[in-house]
Formats: C-alpha cells, sequence, structure tokens
C-alpha cells in the first residue's frame, strides 16, 4: 500500500476534488479515457475497442438510443425505461480459482432527467431461479452462461438481476481482478477514505494455500491496484455486505482519478490503460451510446450518488438459508422478491413517473375483496401517486381511464403493468382525479 505522508495536503486535495469534480462513475470514466483515447492512438484504440465491444440483442436503453430527442410513451417498456441501468461485474478472470463466477454484482442506475445516480449492490449468495439451471447461487448465473456460450455469462446474469428487481438491465460492464489491478496502478492509484481500520489475517494468497494478512488502517489513504482490490474482496473479518460498500466506494474513488486532468492529458498513460481496457473489460454499449452517456454523466453531481447494498440486517430484506451450503434468501420468502423490488423501486424511481405525479384513483368492481387495496400498497411502492380507494359497481372486464392530457407516461406505465389499454375519459367525470382504474373479475394481481 502507498502511504499518505503529508495527510493535510491531501486532505485539502479530497475537499478540493469534493467541491469541484462532476459525476461519472467509475467504470463509465474508464470508457471516457478509452473514448478519448481513440482519437490519439488509431489503430492501437481500434483494437482494443474492438476487444472490449459486445452485441447487445435484448435489451439498450431508449434514453441513449433517442439521446437528444423528446422520448415518447411508446418507446418505452415500463418504469425502468425511464432511467438508464447498467450491471457492473466483477469477475476473477483466467488464472484464477472460479474465474467466471461473479464476485461483484451491482446495478448503477442514472437519471437523466433529474442527474441523479443509484448504485444497488446485490450480494454473490442471494439463492436464485437461474433459466436452464433450477436454482443456484446469484454469482454462478454468469458462470453457467459462460458455458454455454463465450459473452453468454452478462446475458444471463443481466435477465436474472432484472427478474431479481423487477427492472430492465439495459446494458453491463464486466472486468477481472487482473484489469482492475492493472487498471487502478495505471492511474497512479485511488484515494479511499478508510472509516475503519480492515484487519483480514486470514486473506487468502494468490496459490490459495496460505494467507496474505492484510491490514488496511483507517483515514485517508492512496491504494495501488493489489491494496485496492484486496480492500474490495476482503471477507473474513467483515461481511459480504460491508464488503459490497467498500466496493462502492472504490468505483467513486476510481471515478475522481480516471477523469483527473492528469490522467486525461497524459497520452503514454491513457495509451496503457486502452490497452489494459482492451484486454480486461467487456461491455455491450455501443461506440454512439457511449458519447450520449458520457455527455448526461458529466452533467450529473458528486452529490447526487445513491447507494444501497441488499443485506441481512435487522432493517434488510434478506435472510441466511441454509442447505447443504451458505445462501441468503429473502425475508418475504422464497423467491419472494417483493420488498427487494421495492427497495429497488424506490431507489431507482422513474424519473417521468415522478415528474408527473398523476393523482390515481383505484376502485374494486371485482368479487374480491381487497383488490384495490392491495393494488394501491403495490404501486405507491413503485413511486405512484394514490389518492383515493373505494368499492365500484360489479364489472367483469377491468378498465383504465385517463382524464389528463399531460400524464401520458404515467398512463402507459400502468397500461403495461395492469394489462389493459387506455380508455380516455371525459373530464367531467374526473372528479378531481387524473386517473381512475376500476378493477374487474378479470383482474390477476401478480403478487397475490
Amino acid at each position: 500500500m502507498l502511504s499518505m505522508t503529508k495527510e493535510k495536503e491531501h486532505g485539502a486535495k479530497l475537499k478540493k476534488y469534493r467541491k469541484n469534480r462532476k459525476w461519472l462513475w467509475g467504470l463509465g470514466a474508464l470508457v471516457a479515457v478509452f473514448a478519448i483515447g481513440a482519437g490519439w492512438f488509431g489503430l492501437s484504440a481500434a483494437n482494443a475497442i474492438s476487444k472490449i465491444t459486445d452485441s447487445n440483442n435484448d435489451r439498450s436503453s431508449p434514453l441513449l438510443r433517442w439521446f437528444g430527442q423528446d422520448v415518447t410513451p411508446d418507446q418505452l417498456k415500463g418504469e425502468g425505461d425511464g432511467r438508464i441501468n447498467i450491471l457492473l461485474i466483477g469477475i476473477g478472470g483466467a488464472g484464477h480459482q472460479g474465474g467466471a463466477l461473479a464476485d461483484t454484482i451491482m446495478v448503477a442506475s442514472i437519471d437523466s432527467q433529474n442527474n441523479q445516480v443509484g448504485l444497488l449492490s446485490i450480494p454473490r449468495d442471494l439463492l436464485v431461479k437461474i433459466p436452464g439451471y433450477n436454482e443456484g447461487k446469484i454469482n454462478s448465473a454468469h458462470s453457467y452462461g459462460e458455458q454455454q456460450e463465450e459473452g453468454g455469462g452478462p446475458r444471463l446474469l443481466k435477465e436474472v438481476v432484472s427478474e431479481v428487481i423487477d427492472l430492465p438491465i439495459h446494458y453491463y460492464f464486466r472486468v477481472d481482478f487482473d484489469g482492475f489491478e492493472e487498471f487502478i496502478d495505471a492511474l497512479g492509484g485511488v484515494e479511499i477514505d478508510v472509516s475503519k481500520a480492515l484487519n483480514d489475517p486470514f486473506y487468502p494468497d494468490d496459490r490459495l494455500v496460505g494467507y496474505q494478512p492484510l491490514y488496511i488502517p483507517a483515514g485517508l489513504q492512496l491504494m495501488d491496484g493489489d491494496t485496492a482490490l484486496r480492500y474490495a474482496r476482503s471477507r473474513k473479518t467483515t461481511s459480504d455486505f460491508d464488503r459490497a460498500s467498500r466496493q462502492q466506494q472504490i468505483i467513486l474513488g476510481v471515478r475522481d482519478k480516471a477523469i483527473s486532468a492528469g490522467v486525461i492529458a497524459n497520452p503514454i498513460k491513457l495509451n496503457e490503460i486502452i490497452q489494459i481496457v482492451g484486454d480486461h473489460l467487456k461491455t455491450d454499449i455501443a461506440l454512439d451510446e457511449i458519447k450520449s452517456l458520457l455527455t448526461i454523466a458529466q452533467k450529473i453531481d458528486s452529490d447526487s450518488v445513491i447507494t444501497k447494498v441488499l443485506d441481512n440486517s435487522t432493517n434488510g430484506v434478506l435472510k441466511t438459508y441454509s442447505n447443504g451450503g451458505y445462501y441468503l434468501i429473502p425475508k418475504a420468502g422464497m423467491y419472494d422478491y417483493s420488498e427487494i423490488q421495492k427497495m429497488a423501486h424506490e431507489l431507482f424511481k422513474d424519473p417521468y413517473l415522478a415528474r408527473e405525479n398523476a393523482k390515481i384513483e383505484i376502485l374494486n368492481g371485482s368479487s374480491t375483496a381487497g383488490q384495490a387495496l392491495k393494488l394501491s400498497e403495490d404501486l405507491q411502492a413503485l413511486g405512484y401517486n394514490i389518492v383515493s380507494i373505494d368499492k365500484a359497481e360489479s364489472t367483469k372486464q377491468t378498465v383504465i381511464y385517463d382524464y389528463s392530457s399531460s400524464t401520458p407516461f404515467t398512463a402507459s406505465f400502468l397500461a403495461n403493468r395492469v394489462g389493459v389499454s387506455i380508455t380516455p375519459g371525459q373530464t367531467t367525470e374526473a372528479d378531481g382525479v387524473d386517473i381512475r382504474i376500476i378493477l374487474g373479475d378479470d383482474y390477476q394481481n401478480s403478487s397475490s
């Protein structure tokens, strides 16, 4: 570890960073580096970029696809498409035991309308259903996907994570351990403010036959690649949840260093970083979308970053489960992700939904009692503004009346979630609401 000999100078430097910097999260900053370098190094950068880019046939963000244009509701599939959701994946890579398992799983979500960012860490021991493989820890989804075909790991993991949090995953970034170390070393290290000393005498050595004790004192530290990786991976004397928080902290630190003037203006360092990127990073963000992403990211201030970790604390949404091994499952029940999804939707609230803040009334005209109340609770957890619930005359068919011309996104999202088309309503019948949902006998609550 690189020592900090002038604590006051570094403290002043850190304050200056916090005052002047603009948000550009870690792996996105890495892409910024190689994107800028591409114009400087020609074939060298082009070769690296060709290694990085992966196809994206399943989901891409409408907001990036139509960047700079007015997006209409019919271009979005649901609430989650109002943001740019990116899965950040860390793997061991070649030469590491279990190198294809996802060691880090994190969702970064960008709200381009309100210039905000959220990070949600998902523990690798979460028990999930994996398409084609029954059940398993979520970190194994990446490994299974890679066994099917090269590049299949991120695609399968995107599918599983999307199911868990009930939001689309538009893109991914994946980096391996060697790339992580080399990248941070190429940056000249990363500054991390360690809130509590980390002492792990059981950190495994490179051959996994002994220990390489790790001690990092509290305070502002300048870490090289090896130390930063061990800081991010240590788990024996803390927990996976503390580990996830440290990983988020490193991403934010990498962001600062990667966009500092000393890095961007140094062609030798840029060339070195580009080569590292080409060997160790994969993403399915297209080059034209990267430019749009960087334009959006540079408008987002550091203070807007919100971080969450799925954990098994008293107020957490997970609990431990033993079935021949250590697992985490939702407190709500096996494979019941409702509380996780509520947390995800609160953290990654759709900006169009928040902006319109439509007044919604729900009436139960079905023969099943409590349907309006249950739907109201579900929608409120997703950020909808429910102003009234009541009974209605019995009806077989569910209908959604839209009385307002200023809430098109909310109406479209509701139609998609409830599963019925929108019916224009007469403003004389609105009675102070923008949208009225009347539930019929055909309505089936997805969580009931």
